[in-house]
């Protein structure tokens, strides 16, 4: 009964009230009217429309203290009909659905809504005149009159706006008065010509845009222009493409309140604002200092700024979530509406929400690039694969839709890399277990002209034991230099256990193996590049070892031992949220 029957919870709740009760049934009198209520309603059912593909349908939201009724509609020869299935959607309300949606960090508790309606073509759009008369009888039936709703909204601020244009020029003047009784106002002299109607919607704009520099949220304005009044509200058609312009740079601004509303008042009540605005369109010689100049038209401003405005996704992202503005192709924006539930803005710069790591630095393409080729290949790159250069990126706290497939293409740019890649010549086998990750193997190295026992006892005492500790274990090679009697007293006495890989199988000695092994290829990649010596190339090859995460760990060393990622060049050159 709800699909047809508008407002089925409040009628029928005398019903649910008396059934609630089997024992103590009673048939009231409000039981009674509301029976009758249903069956006239019944009685004259509307007609049920469908719809045509692309055609843009409207959804009327509505709430009482018992329920909550919405009804669709599609608009034929100016009749709106109800419609029992739909497409694209556009929500008509009173309520700032819009803002709420948008703005997580506010009311968090409703991120999980916002993905469930972002996979929807949903757009949302202020109520303006309702035509039909079953939906004009359901709004009026369900809006309340002092709704407690309302209560938990700011304290509106007031804002008086009048413009004033003649033969010797116009100007705009405006009176923002604030919740505790403080009083701003503002007189604007146009620094070009414009109609009476003009210079009203230039005056609105102005007020608004004062407004939202103030950070206010709630706001409620009063004009005694019936023109800007009633297009604004739905009751004129802007037919003009001049008013149509203003009307929609209106709406952009208004659509940043919380709450905004407009009230067309008698000129009597308006007096101060029309006092400053024909101050202000006085001839030059007569303008008072206190008048301020306005030198062009605020749809000129916008018009410019659309024009020279980037599109890349970042900025596409941030003007959806700043004013609800979608680009021209559907697609893009069918896939802005479902993603941006997972972006947020942080002092004026986007990020990407993340399951396991921080809010990652959303980057533009030529940042982009600049990252890419500051970690392949700068004081911290050593030439690495692009999966694995993506995935350092991505620690590093950055992202971009197509990061993974840019950092592919660059490595097949780059010479150093193919040159010295090494070409898997064994077949593919399982993953061998290791005992623990240990996240020191790959930690120390240093360039010596000949390795004695002398050294290797100052490399493990330097390097090792004054860093992290003594270890339980050393595992090595029959080199003389390991198995000899110094380093062997060594470690006896620091309660070291010193042990030997096996003669007959080496690569049980792989991890270091495998180490020596990646510091080479690094060596070769950065030398060739470089062409300098490999003594002075061992610091960034270490480097860039340490700070890249593993397959196995999925870390890098420097994280597992310190617990936090490296501060890597790029970042400081383009800050992420940790720095």
């Amino acid at each position: 009964m709800s699909r047809f029957l508008a407002r089925s919870g409040d009628r029928c709740l005398p019903f649910f009230r008396a059934l609630k009760n089997p024992k103590g049934f009673q048939w009231t009198t409000e039981c009674e009217e509301a029976l009758k209520q249903v069956k006239q309603h019944l009685a004259n059912l509307p007609r049920l429309a469908s719809v045509s593909p692309g055609e843009k349908l409207s959804i009327y939201l509505a709430a009482s203290p018992h329920a909550v009724s919405s009804v669709l509609v599609k608009e034929n020869s100016g009749e709106q009909l109800p419609v029992y299935y739909a497409h694209p959607v556009e929500v008509i309300t009173d309520q700032p659905l819009r803002q709420v949606l948008s703005k997580f960090d506010v009311a968090g508790r409703l991120l999980k809504w916002a993905v469930e309606l972002g996979e929807h073509d949903i757009q949302y759009v202020p109520r303006t005149a309702i035509k039909a008369q079953s939906v004009a009888d359901f709004i009026a039936e369900l809006t309340q009159i002092g709704d407690e709703s309302l209560g938990q909204l700011p304290e509106a601020w007031v804002l008086h706006v009048d413009g004033s244009a003649n033969s010797k020029g116009a100007g705009a003047g405006l009176v923002l008065q604030a919740p505790d009784g403080r009083s701003f106002e503002r007189s604007l002299r146009f620094g070009f010509r414009a109609t009476n109607n003009e210079a009203e919607y230039e005056a609105l704009l102005a007020g608004l845009r004062l407004a939202l520099e103030m950070q206010v949220v709630a706001i409620r304005v009063l004009t005694d222009s019936q023109l800007v009044a009633e297009q604004l509200n739905g009751g004129y058609e802007a037919r003009d493409p001049t008013m149509a312009k203003y009307l929609a740079q209106v709406k952009n601004l208004t659509a940043k309140f919380l709450h905004f509303t407009l009230f067309n008042v008698p000129r009597g009540e308006n007096e101060h604002a029309d006092t400053l605005a024909k101050l202000a369109s006085k001839p030059a010689l007569e303008v008072r200092p206190g008048v301020e100049e306005l030198p062009a038209r605020a749809i000129e401003i916008a018009a410019a700024a659309s024009g020279s405005a980037p599109t890349t996704w970042v900025q596409e992202l941030l003007r959806f979530k700043r004013d609800g503005t979608l680009p021209p192709d559907k697609a893009t924006a069918r896939c802005l509406r479902r993603a941006h539930a997972w972006y947020t803005e942080v002092g004026g710069r986007l990020y990407k929400r993340s399951f396991i790591y921080p809010l990652l630095r959303c980057l533009e393409p030529d940042e982009a690039r600049t990252v890419l080729v500051e970690v392949h290949e700068g004081v911290c790159g050593e030439h690495i694969g692009g999966r694995t250069l993506a995935h350092k990126i991505l620690h590093q706290g950055y992202y971009w839709p197509t990061m993974c497939q840019d950092a592919k293409a660059h490595v097949q740019r780059c010479s150093s890399f193919q040159e010295h890649a090494r070409t898997p010549r064994l077949p593919a086998v399982p993953l061998t277990p290791m005992d623990c990750a240990w996240p020191f193997a790959q930690w120390e190295a240093e360039p010596l002209a000949t390795i004695t026992e002398r050294q290797i006892e100052k490399f493990v005492w330097k390097n090792l034991v004054t860093r992290f500790g003594l270890p339980n274990t050393i595992i090595t090679d029959n080199g003389p230099q390991f198995a000899g009697r110094k380093f062997r007293e060594f470690c006896a006495n620091h309660g070291i256990q010193l042990r030997f890989s096996s003669v007959a199988h080496p690569q049980t000695n792989g991890l270091a193996e495998v180490t020596n092994r990646s510091i080479l290829d690094g060596l070769k990649r950065r030398v060739s590049a470089a062409r300098s010596a490999w003594t002075d190339e061992l610091p960034s090859v270490l480097w860039a070892l340490r700070t890249t995460p593993t397959t196995a760990t999925r870390e890098s060393p420097y994280s597992l031992a310190f617990g936090t990622e490296a501060v890597l060049p790029p970042e400081v050159a383009i800050a992420t949220l940790r720095t």
